[in-house]
């Protein structure tokens, strides 16, 4: 019987061959697009899964105090662990992890050139990450891998860039500008993608010898903390006493460094922390962030997942609509096996088999489509998409169900509609002008333009912005502004370098400065004023300006013939607003910075605001030292 109903089938197909190519590949690209799609949010959905407690790790947030506008934060300082750890008996462990930043690698092997990698993914942390996080040595001691000082793990690709094939175990590699000699205590397995974060090589904590002098800091917020509450403890009793702690233990910090910490949360509304779940990092951290690695918004994903689904609609929708409009071809052909006693049920599965078995084809292609574009897509949006489908219950679901659900209703509509009436009618071709306006047609096809419409209308809205995006003028000469990293690295020969950049033909000017891609923000105030105020301070020479195309609206830049510049600051408008200064007024006055002996800046000029995050966020307060300066 099935072998009779998949025979008919193919000669139907033989016969409209342009036909069934239409209904197979329009529903076939519905599906590939779709399941891409599903895939990326599965993928974006499973982070962190990976952690065998991970119902009992938190994150620990706070009270964004660099911030006027307040916020939450992501980072917290050394000693926010430690207050945890007396404070709340419900935590079973705290663990930190530190972000020193990029890093000179080297290692010579004996009799051997040195080998040497400036490297970005470089952490620190406390000895009990490997008790706390599921990441697996391949090499090494979990447990004691991170104990003492001058002690790395590395990531395989790490290990295999400096070693090659041979053993990491017990070598030992520099790092950073100090040549600080570490040993290699641990290789990881190669680590998922959907973690919140990622290393290349992991510092045992106090390898740093900073973070020790600021453990006594809650401002020195260079830390993120976890902790890993004990088995059935209360989740919102944890956090309403975490809520306390700042107003319990941060004031010390503020006596050590002469401040009033009254008044600096009175600014902000209040300090206090908050536990926010390790699974909710990646996608439920906008406006919080995450410090050592990249972050989604979960709201994406939902707008993805409508995507996915209207496109998949739209392909069913299509290939119901062919479906019911090629129906009324097959009248004469039911009327014959109806009048050789074909039974009704008999005709009905066999349009069903038919559909189902299109559906099953298309999805085949599908399947090769959704390749295709994972490997597209992959590169150019820089995404991660997973390799296959079968490790995701939901798509294999999917995949599955679909040829079975999508046939069964193209089949549908024209089997029952046929096989409800006469022979004779149908012979007679009584059928064809009815069939030929069927109401249900009629709404599949306004539901398709419709749908159509609306995805034209929000792509045109979506290019509008990115046009917006692209042209807005944020303050800086963007176009043929190039970059170069880490030429802190010529130490004494970094002015030479640029005096010969700047001569390069083609080459109109050239500066030096830090990287005003990341900041590092630091509380200072003017002088004769307690007013505290959080600014983002880069050190720069006085070519920057000039070859950046950032605008003086007062006063002047740096002066190489000026001694006194050493002591002197650029400030933007907004820095300025921030300090209680109108217009012009801040010129020549001065900013006290209060961490250390840096000393009184004066302020030469005012520099025009400009733009270098997200044009989501407010403009922050920025300041510019000179490049000789003690900071």
């Amino acid at each position: 019987m099935f072998a009779n109903f998949f025979n008919t089938a193919i000669r139907s197909l033989l016969r409209e061959k342009q036909y069934a190519l239409i209904k197979i590949a329009g529903l076939a690209l519905g599906l590939g697009t779709s399941l891409v799609l599903m895939l990326y949010i599965s993928l974006q959905f499973s982070y962190d899964e990976m952690h065998e407690d991970g119902d009992r790790e938190f994150r620990v947030i706070q009270t964004n105090i660099w911030d006027a506008a307040g916020g939450m934060f992501h980072s917290t300082g050394p000693a926010v662990g430690t207050a945890l750890e007396e404070a709340i008996p419900e935590i079973e462990s705290v663990m930190r992890i530190n972000s020193p930043g990029s890093q000179l690698i080297k290692y010579q092997p004996p009799g051997g050139q040195v080998v040497a990698y400036q490297e970005d993914q470089v952490l620190a942390a406390d000895s009990n990450f490997f008790s706390f996080f599921d990441f697996k040595l391949k090499e090494g001691n979990p447990g004691t891998a991170l104990v003492g000082i001058g002690r790395v793990v590395l990531s395989n690709e790490a290990a295999t860039r400096l070693f090659g094939d041979e053993p990491a175990l017990g070598k030992v590699i520099q790092v950073g500008d100090e040549n600080i000699s570490v040993e290699v205590t641990g290789v990881t397995e190669t680590q998922p993608e959907n973690v919140h974060f990622h290393f290349d090589y992991l510092l045992s904590m106090y390898t740093n010898p900073i973070i020790r002098e600021f453990e006594w800091s809650w401002i020195w917020t260079q830390m993120v903390t976890y902790v890993k509450l004990v088995p059935g403890a209360d989740v919102k009793a944890v956090d309403a006493k975490v809520r306390t702690l700042a107003d319990r233990y941060a004031p010390a910090t503020f006596k050590r460094l002469g401040m009033d910490y009254k008044e600096f949360i009175g600014q902000r509304g209040g300090w206090f922390l908050a536990i926010q779940p390790v699974r909710d990092i990646h996608l439920r951290s906008a406006g919080i962030g995450n410090r050592i690695g990249p972050i989604n918004d979960i709201n994406n994903m939902y707008i993805l997942g409508v995507i996915a689904v209207i496109i998949l609609l739209l392909a069913v929708v299509n290939f119901v609509n062919l479906s019911t409009a090629r129906g009324s071809k097959r009248a004469k052909e039911v009327g014959v096996k109806k009048t050789l006693g074909v039974s009704k049920g008999m005709l009905i599965a066999q349009f069903q088999v038919e559909n189902i078995m299109l559906t099953a084809v298309s999805m085949l292609l599908g399947l090769g489509v959704m390749e295709i574009l994972r490997f597209i897509i992959q590169p150019v949006l820089g995404i991660a998409i997973p390799l296959g489908i079968w490790s995701t219950p939901t798509i294999v679901v999917i995949v599955l169900g679909i040829p079975l659900v999508v046939g069964f209703l193209g089949g549908l509509y024209p089997a029952f509609y046929l096989t409800s009436f006469r022979p004779a009618q149908v012979l007679k071709g009584k059928l064809m002008t009815g069939f030929g306006s069927s109401r249900l047609r009629n709404v599949l096809v306004v539901f398709q333009f419709t749908i159509s419409i609306a995805l034209m209308a929000a792509t045109l809205i979506v290019f509008q912005q990115l046009t917006f995006f692209q042209s807005r003028e944020v303050g800086i000469k963007k176009d043929n502004l190039l970059i170069i990293d880490h030429a802190d690295k010529l130490g004494a020969q970094l002015t030479s370098f640029r005096n010969e950049l700047a001569n390069f033909p083609g080459v109109s000017d050239a500066a030096l400065s830090m990287d005003i891609r990341g900041g590092f923000e630091d509380i200072y105030t003017r002088e004769g004023d307690d007013r505290k105020v959080s600014i983002s301070a880069y050190k720069a020479d006085e070519h920057f300006l000039k070859t950046t195309g950032i605008e003086l609206i007062a006063g002047r830049g740096f002066d190489a013939n000026r001694p006194s510049d050493k002591f002197a600051v650029v400030i933007t408008e907004t820095t300025s607003r921030a300090l209680g200064w109108v217009g012009e007024e801040a010129i020549g006055k001065r900013i006290l910075y209060l961490g250390d002996e840096l000393g009184p800046q004066e302020v030469i000029g005012i520099a025009k605001d400009f733009n270098i995050q997200s044009l989501r966020e407010n403009i922050v307060p920025i300041m510019f030292l000179n490049i000789d300066s003690k900071y």
